[in-house]
């Protein structure tokens, strides 16, 4: 059996399959997942593993401390949300996976998402990941109707070694990973990723060819990739900062930040505008009454660091720790104890949650939903092709398992996904299985 099999029995389900054997980030609900065994010791890893890791912490503080990662955040919750309203409120046979109509607000928010999101290289199966350099990318800005708004777009076409040209559109998919690959190559600089420049690369080559007084310095584009993630447009932000910044290549990182966060003002309607720092206050306090509503249960670690990131406190971790030199594994210990670190799982079946702020020597409670809710929503809704349950390394690691865990993990002896079928009464419908 492939590994990448291996993983999907064990309810595994990474879509991002050429990175299957290093790690991923599950945006949204704050898990980290690590192909090497992690046993809570930054110093029991090596510089590879160490750089696997901060590439996966820094999606998820792309996730946690930016307008974007939390507005794509809320979206999925209210499709949760939804979703278990169906569940709950049917008499009918229920068919799995579960495709249900959303509201037109909420339908209009997910397209956001979508078009902001662009395209997402690893998921193309293309022949070639790798870019062209000698081929000019291509860059076009386009409008896209969602509802009464036109959303600004921006296509690329790129050439590849294989001799193919694509179109893509360019979004937060792609500056995130740019983005994490620049920040891991701060610590092990042989992660080049040369083999996938899609998505790993792609900024990095886009302003070598249009940006270049700034294309060297990979400090800024870190800083201005996460920028851009304080708008609901990411890529038409990103190519602008870009240009900005290689116009006045006098500023600093650190100046083109404190520039933007100082100047830029925010639109919420025809009538409101904000600073950033009001907007992300704004943004924050509204994902913590959406989280609670979704959890149903009172914040704690995910409430710790949301106040710790607010920019109101005039700090920014993920980028203060760059700008105060040469990266190293102490200053990420110490950006990862500030911060806390989400749930971690391995394939080896460990896993990790975090603490409890208010009573350290247990596990944090909302963690411990949000993963569950995670396990449960995206079983109803996107199964993986074996339809096994998510949680189902967590049994195996406890050598339990049970013929329910494929098909009907809400049945048979208590678990984790028992507890959260009963929330919403799973146990009592008829289900009907629609195989892919």
């Amino acid at each position: 059996m492939k590994h990448i099999d291996k993983l999907c029995v064990l309810g595994i389900d990474d879509k991002e399959l050429q990175k299957a054997i290093r790690g991923s980030y599950q945006p949204g609900f704050m898990q980290i997942r690590l192909a090497q065994p992690y046993n809570g010791d930054l110093n029991s890893l090596d510089i590879h593993a160490l750089g696997t890791l901060l590439h996966e912490y820094v999606h998820f503080l792309q996730n946690i401390s930016t307008p974007w990662g939390l507005f794509t955040s809320m979206v999925q919750y209210n499709m949760m949300i939804d979703t278990y309203k169906f569940i709950s409120g049917s008499t009918e046979e229920i068919e799995l996976p579960l495709r249900i109509s959303y509201g037109q607000e909420l339908e209009n928010r997910m397209s956001i998402v979508r078009i902001g999101t662009g395209d997402i290289p690893l998921r193309m199966r293309l022949r070639s990941n790798v870019i062209d350099r000698k081929k000019t990318i291509i860059w076009h800005r386009n409008l896209k109707a969602v509802g009464k708004k036109n959303v600004p777009v921006i296509n690329l076409q790129v050439g590849l070694a294989d001799g193919s040209v694509i179109n893509l559109n360019l979004g937060a998919n792609i500056i995130n990973e740019s983005m994490a690959a620049l920040y891991q190559m701060q610590i092990d600089p042989s992660a080049t990723h040369e083999n996938n420049d899609l998505p790993y690369n792609l900024i990095k080559i886009l302003s070598e060819q249009h940006f270049q007084n700034i294309s060297s310095d990979n400090i800024k584009l870190i800083t201005i990739c996460y920028i851009s993630l304080f708008s609901l447009y990411p890529a038409q932000t990103l190519i602008d900062q870009l240009s900005f910044a290689n116009d006045n290549t006098h500023l600093s990182a650190k100046d083109l930040f404190d520039k933007f966060v100082n100047e830029a003002r925010i639109k919420k309607n025809d009538d409101e505008d904000f600073s950033v720092v009001e907007f992300f206050d704004i943004i924050i306090d509204r994902f913590k009454g959406i989280l609670t509503k979704s959890l149903q249960v009172d914040l704690d670690y995910i409430d710790e660091t949301l106040e710790r990131v607010r920019l109101s406190n005039g700090i920014v971790p993920i980028l203060t720790i760059l700008y105060e030199g040469q990266l190293t594994r102490d200053k990420i210990a110490k950006l990862l104890d500030f911060l806390g670190i989400p749930y971690i799982y391995t394939d080896e079946g460990d896993y990790h949650y975090p603490k409890s702020v208010k009573n350290p020597n247990k596990a944090s409670n909302d963690m411990i939903a949000l993963i569950g809710n995670y396990s449960l929503f995206h079983y109803l809704v996107y199964p993986n092709e074996y339809y096994c349950c998510p949680l189902r390394y967590i049994c195996l690691k406890e050598n339990k398992e049970k013929d329910e865990c494929f098909t009907a993990p809400w049945n048979g002896f208590d678990c984790a996904m028992t507890v959260m079928g009963d929330l919403i009464g799973l146990k009592d419908k008829k289900i009907k299985w629609n195989y892919i």
